[in-house]
């Protein structure tokens, strides 16, 4: 399935679906302070069928580490990579964990394998691309996105913002070139009439 913005979804149960919302509650809880009621909210969240989601695991030992409860965190942050083995949060997780009980080895490890993965996630470099356009820094977008694409080539949304970037650069052919492609990659219908108004304007 895909939704309109043309991220991936995908069909959950009711119970699932349930601890998603006890989880979103659990998180602005968490935002707003009350960590007791956060910490209810999440206990619902499994209770209610969440327990097959790596996030809730993830939150799980979040929450243990505000406490200094290293063991237990560590507990929670392995059951939500059993869950899900790419999950950065839960690797990250454990290696504050094991850097909290001193165990300054296994948090280096961690620590390393967290680095290997954010080298080798084409969305992790993506939002740093983002950022750097952001901030107006166009060069830096453009060599992070050519690293974005080698790693994956056929999500539409890294050509837009690459376009994009080329026509801050006052690359116009460029621009268009790299808006060709996203047309080419989109694949919903609203997508791609979003593409071709863009390409209209530039080629007039």
């Amino acid at each position: 399935l895909e939704d309109p913005s043309g991220y991936p979804t995908k069909r959950v149960s009711d119970g699932y679906g349930v601890g998603l919302y006890y989880n979103n509650v659990s998180v602005e809880r968490w935002k707003q302070g009350e960590l007791r009621a956060a910490f209810a909210y999440l206990l619902k969240a499994f209770h209610a069928g969440g327990a097959q989601n790596a996030d809730l695991w993830v939150n799980l030992g979040v929450y243990y580490l505000q406490d200094d409860h290293y063991r237990q965190a560590v507990e929670a942050f392995r059951v939500a990579l059993a869950l899900d083995p790419r999950n950065q949060s839960a690797i990250g997780g454990l290696g504050r964990a094991f850097e909290g009980m001193g165990d300054v080895d296994q948090a280096a490890e961690y620590d390393a394998q967290l680095s290997r993965h954010r080298r080798r996630n084409p969305y992790y470099h993506f939002a740093r691309a983002q950022l750097a356009f952001g901030e107006q820094r166009y060069d830096e977008a453009l060599d992070i996105l050519k690293r974005v694409i080698r790693l994956r080539d056929d999500d539409h949304r890294f050509y837009y913002l690459q376009g994009m970037t080329f026509r801050e650069l006052g690359d116009l052919a460029a621009a268009r070139s790299s808006w060709t492609r996203a047309l080419e990659e989109s694949t919903l219908h609203w997508q791609k009439q979003r593409y071709v108004e863009m390409l209209a304007i530039v080629n007039d």
